[in-house]
This record gives structure tokens, C-alpha cells and sequence, in this order.
């Protein structure tokens, strides 16, 4: 629990997003779809990039593991940890920019797939990755796992529509 104050002490001045170090709260992110448990010493669900940057290089420095974590639905274990979860889902979730002329868009990690879906569909577009989890998951899980779904030979995975991960 003494690292756990520490991370708070240090990042509670630097970033804008919450911190969680109590025991209930980690133990809500201490699971993911897999079978796994593994409880982590921190939680932070940032409000930029500014507080993801701050947070990664905090870790960086203290040698801590940091696990992001989007709608917790991997199958193995990707997003829980025992050092510091990083959770986009709560506040890094807007639809930044949809460019229909030149058909991209730029969202946040924590976006859920099913509303960039049904953001894209309303325009007649369609992003093909159609994982099972498409409901709850986050397109930076999404992304990081290069998720397919069931039409994936025909279509391909995410990193085809991909084009930067700025």
C-alpha cells in the first residue's frame, strides 16, 4: 500500500485524471474477460495526453509496469497487472474527427467499436473489424490487439484500416 501512496502523492499534483489506490477499486480492474485476477497498485484514468504522458514517464522513472487497459475484453489477461492500470474508458472516449471528404476519422483509445460503428453506418461507411465484443470494447484495445472478428479473412484486421497512432 506504501507504493500505492506514493503514486498517488506524486501524480495527484500532475495530472488532471483520477487516481484509484483503494482496495475496491483495484479490485474492479484486477479482472478482464480472461480467467485471470491480478491486483494492480494503481489505477489511473487520465483526462489527456498530457496525463498519459505524465503517468508513462512517472513509470518509466520508478520502474513500474503500466498496462492500458480499454474495455477490459481480451480473453488473456492483456490489461490487468500488478503495477499501473491505465484506464481510457472513463474520460479518453470522444469521436475527435471524422473527415468524410477523405474518409478517416480520429477518435480517442477509450472510444467503444459499436459507436464508432454506428457513428460510421450513419454516413453509409463501415469500419469491417466486427470483434464479438464490439459492444463494451475500446478501439485502442482494439488496435493494440489487432482485433479481427468473424469477417476477418474477408476483410482483414484492424491494423489494415489503421493509418497512425498519434
Amino acid at each position: 500500500m506504501q507504493r500505492s501512496s506514493n503514486i498517488q502523492q506524486s501524480l495527484s499534483n500532475k495530472i488532471d485524471g483520477e487516481i484509484y489506490i483503494d482496495e475496491i477499486s483495484r479490485n474492479l480492474w484486477s479482472t478482464d474477460a480472461s480467467m485471470y485476477q491480478v491486483m494492480p497498485t494503481a489505477v489511473v484514468t487520465p483526462k489527456s495526453q498530457g496525463d498519459v504522458i505524465s503517468v508513462v514517464k512517472y513509470c518509466y522513472e520508478n520502474n513500474l509496469p503500466l498496462h492500458p487497459r480499454g474495455g477490459g475484453a481480451g480473453l488473456i489477461g492483456a490489461s490487468i497487472g500488478e503495477g499501473v492500470i491505465i484506464d481510457f474508458t472513463t474520460h479518453m472516449n470522444q469521436m475527435l474527427e471524422l473527415n468524410l471528404e477523405e474518409l478517416w476519422f480520429r477518435v480517442q483509445p477509450g472510444r467503444k467499436l459499436a459507436l464508432i460503428q454506428e457513428e460510421l453506418a450513419s454516413h453509409g461507411l463501415l469500419l469491417p473489424p466486427d470483434p464479438a465484443s464490439a459492444e463494451y470494447c475500446a478501439i485502442g484495445g482494439n488496435i493494440g490487439t489487432n482485433a479481427g472478428g468473424s469477417h476477418s479473412l474477408k476483410y482483414g484486421l484492424m491494423a489494415d484500416y489503421a493509418l497512425s497512432f498519434t
